[in-house]
């Protein structure tokens, strides 16, 4: 099996001539392979990118906060329970992240392909949903990096404020993580735009009839998926 690497990059920003160009020689297994690379390369820059900026927090969870106006206790128990299964349950979060990932993206593209080839009165290309959408999770991994190197920005600050006691600074730190929200709407309208065109082109359909099936099965199974407790299935594991 060999990837079409040199295709990666155009996707990003022609996504259209990047699928044509690919869509009569990608295949079920290289899809889902290539898929499976870029989420985990993306789990793994996320695990990396919190554990260094949470780190020297969690080495040494500090006993006592001073507000200023008083001081809080922090439970023994409790500090010893964050100093030593915080990496492990950070390591679970992302790794379980990364299967529901995959899971919403392969069951999504499924079902958004099926649709647009019934609207289109086309037969469902299977094969190139499949291989095609593997390839658009480069947009995924892209995605990861920017959001992730902001909240790692935060959670270092975050852990200091804690350590030092600075409440104010923490508060202040909701503001700043609100600077986000902007930037998580550009990415997921560019996540459209590619998720979309891959599954246009490969059901033979206009690229915004793609976006629009694209984004009502993401909803429905998001919502699905949301409804999940991650947290009591970690904590159960543990």
């Amino acid at each position: 099996m060999s990837f079409k690497i040199d295709k990666i990059l155009k996707i990003l920003h022609n996504p259209k001539e990047a699928f044509e160009e690919m869509k009569e020689d990608v295949n079920i297994a290289e899809g889902i392979a290539i898929a499976i690379i870029l989420i985990s390369i993306g789990g793994i820059i996320s695990y990396g990118l919190i554990m260094s900026s949470i780190g020297g927090f969690i080495d040494e969870i500090p006993r006592e906060i001073d507000t200023g106006e008083e001081t809080i206790e922090v439970p023994e128990e409790i500090a010893n329970f964050m100093e030593k299964e915080t990496p492990l349950i950070i390591g679970l979060i992302v790794a379980i992240g990364s299967f529901i990932s995959l899971s919403v993206l392969f069951i999504t593209a499924l079902i958004a392909g099926w649709i647009t080839a019934r609207y289109e009165k086309e037969k469902f290309r299977l094969k190139r949903t499949i291989g095609l959408i593997g390839y658009s999770s480069v947009v995924d991994l892209i995605q990861t990096v920017i959001i992730i190197v902001i909240l790692a920005y935060f959670l270092r600050y975050l852990a200091t404020s804690i350590v030092a006691g600075e409440i104010l600074k923490i508060a202040n730190i909701g503001i700043g993580i609100l600077a986000i929200i902007p930037i998580a709407i550009v990415l997921f309208f560019w996540e459209l735009w590619i998720k979309g065109t891959a599954i246009a082109v490969a059901n033979n359909s206009k690229t915004i009839i793609g976006m629009v099936t694209w984004f009502i099965v993401l909803m429905v199974i998001s919502s699905i998926f949301g409804s999940i407790d991650i947290g009591t299935i970690i904590m159960n594991f543990l």
